[in-house]
């Protein structure tokens, strides 16, 4: 006899959809835009593979220090990063965005934190065509100057041909220093381990201030998404992260949630 969580099982709809013909030819035709707006000189096309393999330890190791602050200053890592990295988080987040019930109302404000060549706001134009008509704001802070910009000229290239009616804003700044006002949304991806640097006491502090970053922008009735890999230290950052935004009366709806 089915108990309730089966029923509760049957209801359910999966996170990570299939991905959609859509999806797979914005990918497609997403390396012909990176070579467009970031052409690779040829010692940065050879040395790719040496480059990703190195700024992929960086990324992922338990030990030692982590990639340095500004990474994606130096050329190497920008290279590996934008041929290597972002499509592939392209990729997840674009499935991420289609399953997640998300829908910002005509007029919305989003704040990305660390936003780095602008994933979040091209992973929602990829996932979600039924928002491109809706006027919607989304403001990118991050302090690499560089990476922004070619982040906002990826976006561009990215949605010339369909159009669409968003203000994507880019702000060169520390997060601390992202514009003090209410946000409709508060977004994170892959940059925890930038945002909380330092171990131990250190290392909790800085999550209890990114908390009390994200509940200063907040606006009322208004959500957060954060994204890590899953990695170890990706998983401490995000528990660590939601125990301090439980502590302001910022409760997960998922994933555990905490009614």
């Amino acid at each position: 006899m089915p108990d309730d969580h089966s029923a509760t099982l049957r209801g359910a709809r999966p996170l990570f959809k299939r991905p959609t013909a859509e999806l797979t030819d914005a990918l497609e035709r997403y390396r012909g835009i990176l070579e467009a707006v970031h052409p690779l000189r040829p010692k940065h096309k050879a040395g790719l593979p040496l480059d990703v393999k190195v700024l992929s330890l960086a990324l992922t190791s338990e030990r030692g220090p982590g990639p340095k602050a500004n990474y994606l200053a130096f050329p190497g890592n920008l290279s590996a990063y934008l041929y290597y990295f972002l499509p592939w988080n392209l990729y997840r987040m674009a499935r991420l965005l289609d399953g997640l019930d998300f829908d910002p109302p005509e007029g919305a404000s989003i704040l990305d934190l660390g936003c780095g060549p602008l994933t979040f706001a091209q992973a929602l134009w990829i996932a979600r065509p039924d928002l491109r008509r809706r006027r919607l704001r989304i403001v990118c802070v991050d302090q690499t100057g560089q990476v922004l910009r070619l982040g906002k000229d990826l976006f561009d290239a990215l949605s010339a041909e369909g159009g669409h009616a968003w203000s994507v804003e880019i702000v060169q700044a520390p997060v601390h220093k992202a514009p003090h006002e209410p946000f409709d949304a508060v977004v994170s991806l892959n940059a925890l381990n930038e945002l909380a640097r330092g171990r131990g006491e250190e290392g909790h502090n800085s999550l209890e201030r990114v908390a009390e970053l994200v509940s200063s922008r907040l606006a009322v009735g208004g959500r957060t998404l954060f994204v890590e890999p899953g990695t170890r230290l990706g998983g401490k950052l995000l528990s660590r992260l939601r125990e301090e935004l439980m502590e302001l009366d910022l409760w997960p709806v998922g994933p555990c949630t905490h009614d």
